[in-house]
């Protein structure tokens, strides 16, 4: 009888310490993802990092191009996102979704620097891009036909 109390006493305890250590699991996974939810895709700046950082002709503008990548083995991810931003800011405050022109899986953007993303005048930002790639990895692909509050045009060249 003393051992059947035991077991029931035993059986209730390991049953609320899994059910805690459950709620624990998904409150801070919630967590997490609520913290990775303000970044271009979902990652943190410490996940991304600015690969190029092209100036408009007059300077007033520039294309900052981020790349993300990470998850190691399990869960990896790479995104490509391309922001526009005031040219005397620093890059790493371009990283708003209200300057993002780009978003999509990596290869999204095709070519050399050079040829993929350049201006064709101080306003107007042309970005060549493979969208059969960009879409890989991700739900959706955003492109954005204007940046800085319509200010700056974007032009997309498909190319695959």
């Amino acid at each position: 009888m003393v051992l059947g109390r035991w077991l029931a006493a035993a059986f209730r305890f390991f049953r609320t310490a899994l059910a805690v250590l459950g709620l624990i699991v998904i409150v801070s996974g919630a967590a997490w993802m609520l913290s990775r939810s303000d970044a271009p895709s979902g990652a943190q700046w410490a996940d991304a990092w600015v690969v190029e950082s092209i100036p408009a002709p007059d300077r007033r503008y520039k294309a900052v191009v981020l790349n993300e990548n990470g998850g190691g083995g399990i869960s990896p991810y790479c995104f490509d996102s391309v922001y526009v931003s005031k040219g005397d800011r620093p890059d790493e405050q371009a990283w708003d979704d209200a300057n993002l022109v780009v978003n999509g899986g990596c290869g999204v953007l095709v070519g050399e620097w050079g040829e993929r993303i350049r201006w064709t005048s101080p306003t107007e930002l042309r970005i060549a891009i493979d969208p059969t790639v960009g879409s890989r990895g991700i739900a959706t692909m955003r492109l954005h036909g204007y940046a800085m509050s319509g200010q700056v045009k974007i032009v997309f060249a498909a190319r695959n």
